[in-house]
């Protein structure tokens, strides 16, 4: 099968473009054969993508992190040849949520760790539809997309320049998260979920394939890649005070017993507000509300390298 590895050079702290050649090798080591090409701009990883596809490549390594991974995945999704193309994780990015939901080892690259290739497996897909810059666009994702307070969180965490971004990384992570907790409000939503309708104040609605959120978080620890539904985590009308307590809750999963918190296996789900909503997949701002959610069963095949 025709490999080819697409490798953003700036994921994992800029450290993939200076680690490359060390990278490959533990990747060749693993039994891969492959072409490589970087990326130079946000979404191209799906423009490479698409374009492999087209030239006959079968098997797609996406080296990076859980924006990478979404881009690859979306080349794929939107290609003609989806169902006979393999995604590879080689996870080596930033944010890593992704492959702590796919069971990879969270050892990095530089490790020591030999490295060895897996079956590939199937697993569902959810497929975003929302407003962008006033045109209705279509988005995959492979690990989960939210709402609310941790979109919020996202949009700023994009605003910051690279050598916050890059050199105190975790610090910053947490920074920015505190800041956009006390700068944020619970909004008006309307939800619904198979004909069953919540209308109030809400604080978040993550819908999930897997489980964990960025700096491991178990945002949603029911959640399965393969068992044809999403996971709806909602947070209701909460005080920042309640969410700054319960959040230690969040690295083993339980939250989810918090009154304020509600967990549902969805197969689809719609959300609109009255007020400007910020919809993130996979750690990527990819418009506003109004938005609806639904799983796409079995859709991509996965080849994990761990």
């Amino acid at each position: 099968m025709n490999t080819k590895a697409i490798v953003n050079p700036v994921a994992g702290s800029h450290s993939v473009k200076k680690d490359w050649d060390r990278i490959r090798s533990q990747m060749q080591q693993a039994g891969l054969d492959f072409d490589f090409e970087f990326t130079q701009y946000p979404g191209h990883a799906t423009e490479i993508a698409k374009r492999s596809i087209q030239n006959s490549y079968g098997c797609l390594l996406a080296v990076g992190g859980d924006g990478t991974i979404n881009e690859v995945a979306n080349g794929i999704l939107f290609s003609d040849n989806a169902e006979n193309t393999v995604l590879g994780v080689v996870n080596v990015g930033t944010a890593n949520a992704f492959k702590m939901s796919l069971g990879l080892s969270e050892e990095g690259t530089d490790s020591g760790i030999s490295w060895k290739i897996h079956p590939p497996m199937k697993i569902d897909v959810g497929l975003i539809n929302c407003q962008c810059q006033g045109k209705q666009v279509e988005h995959y994702f492979v690990n989960e997309a939210s709402a609310g307070l941790p979109a919020e969180v996202v949009k700023t965490w994009n605003y910051l320049p690279d050598s916050y971004n890059k050199k105190l990384n975790l610090f910053m992570r947490t920074i920015t998260g505190v800041i956009t907790l006390i700068n944020s409000k619970n909004k008006h939503l309307n939800i619904e979920i198979v004909n069953n309708k919540e209308t109030g104040k809400f604080c978040t609605v993550v819908v999930a394939n897997g489980k964990y959120f960025a700096d491991g978080m178990i945002i949603a620890p029911h959640a399965t890649l393969d068992d044809g539904l999403l996971d709806s985590i909602i947070i209701g009308d909460i005080s920042r005070y309640d969410l700054i307590r319960i959040r230690p809750k969040l690295y083993d999963g339980t939250h989810i017993t918090h009154e304020k918190f509600s967990e549902t296996k969805v197969s689809e789900i719609s959300i609109d507000s009255e007020e400007t909503l910020i919809i993130e997949a996979d750690g990527d701002i990819v418009g506003e509300s109004p938005v609806s959610i639904r799983v796409v069963p079995s859709a991509l095949n996965v080849l994990p390298i761990y």
